[in-house]
């Protein structure tokens, strides 16, 4: 009976370093900068900035030939995802965080020749 009370008080033991242990915990986001580049018929537009980051979320709206794009992600640990709409058309893309930061190639509908964004996390 000693022994068994013994291993679950070791097991315990363990479960609250891993808890606690600063490194083994993906550290919380406080804001995103970014680089869209979005190509249509017009041409390239590239935008860029910095938003902060809420929780796991963070959004970024902006406009590009006159028509408004809004972006919505979520950091969880190193992975990352964004959905987006540019004047009705679709964007989505997922990935991981090495270093910092990630480049997205965004999967997209409608009349968008292609979309990627760059991310780095602060």
């Amino acid at each position: 009976m000693t022994q068994r009370t013994l291993g679950r008080g070791l097991l315990a033991l363990a479960m609250l370093l891993i808890v606690l242990w600063p490194a083994a915990r993906a550290q919380a986001a406080e804001a995103m900068s970014y680089k869209f580049v979005l190509d249509v018929k017009q041409g390239t537009a590239v935008n860029e900035g910095t938003v902060p980051v809420v929780g796991k979320h963070f959004s970024i709206s902006g406009t590009i030939w006159f028509r408004r794009y809004d972006l919505s992600g979520e950091i969880d640990g190193n992975d990352v995802k964004v959905t987006g709409d540019w004047d009705g058309n679709y964007l989505r893309a997922e990935g991981e965080v090495h270093s910092g930061t990630v480049q997205l190639d965004f999967g997209t509908t409608g009349v968008i020749y292609s979309a990627f964004i760059t991310l780095a996390v602060h």
